[in-house]
């Protein structure tokens, strides 16, 4: 008996269900299964990362046919898509890379204060303060090529806005767990040595005390194209970070 026979077996409700829940798959790469209600306020329950884990079996089967595979983290709550031959890779520009590896780094941090947390928020003031640690920005960011970055990582599933305008310094962002999906532990020490090997963040500028706040790291950029990162700069990702050394389900 194969995964077409359980199809078949669906109401046409649930095979429509299916249908919209692996189109989120194959656009987002993450489904997490407790997303912010913007009018509630809070974080409430993923329909979409339930379905998935009602219909795992069925799922897993179907996409095993073009070669594609699910990752389950059920201790943090996310569910991610990635293709099992490394095909189909993303690409992101430098800046988002650096964007990225920085979340990481908070979200470890900020879990790591208090136990038993179930989501972690930082103002984007934060956000960039930590990317000027590393050395990593030491200009003016231009307004659209921020915006561009967190744009791409909302999509994913790896932040959202909870509060204020996109690139107002004090606005508020919760860290969705997919980060830890889409940057394993391994590519984090990776990271922290090339940083300590390179001594990016010596010798950069002035003290945190000297600057005006994080209203220092914004300018216009014009048309929009000024500043931005050139093509030849855009990183390779296997389908944002994975595939996994264990394809076994958390605990």
């Amino acid at each position: 008996m194969g995964w077409h026979d359980d199809y078949e077996r669906l109401s046409q409700r649930d095979r429509d269900e299916l249908a919209q829940v692996l189109s989120i798959l194959f656009e987002r790469t993450f489904l997490v299964r407790d997303v912010w209600n913007s009018r509630e306020g809070r974080l409430t329950g993923n329909r979409h990362y339930r379905l998935v884990e009602r219909m795992r079996p069925l799922i897993e089967e179907y996409l095993k046919v073009a070669g594609w595979a699910l990752q389950f983290d059920a201790q943090r709550g996310v569910i991610a898509l990635y293709n099992r031959f490394g095909n189909n890779r993303a690409r992101l520009d430098r800046f988002t890379t650096y964007l990225v590896y920085a979340l990481r780094l908070l979200y470890e941090e900020e879990m790591g204060r208090a136990s038993g947390r179930r989501e972690v928020v930082l103002t984007l003031s934060v956000i960039l303060e930590k990317l000027r640690t590393f050395g990593i920005v030491d200009r003016k960011l231009p307004v659209t090529q921020l915006t561009a970055s967190l744009q791409t990582l909302r999509r994913l599933s790896v932040v959202e806005r909870v509060e204020g305008e996109e690139v107002e310094p004090e606005s508020r962002w919760l860290l969705y767990p997919a980060i830890r999906l889409l940057v394993p532990d391994e590519l984090v020490h990776a990271v922290f040595q090339q940083l300590e090997g390179s001594g990016a963040d010596a010798g950069r500028g002035e003290d945190v005390e000297n600057r005006t706040g994080a209203d220092s790291w914004f300018r216009e950029s014009g048309d929009g194209t000024e500043g931005a990162e050139e093509t030849e700069n855009a990183e390779d990702t296997e389908n944002w970070g994975f595939p996994p050394d264990n394809e076994e389900e958390a605990l």
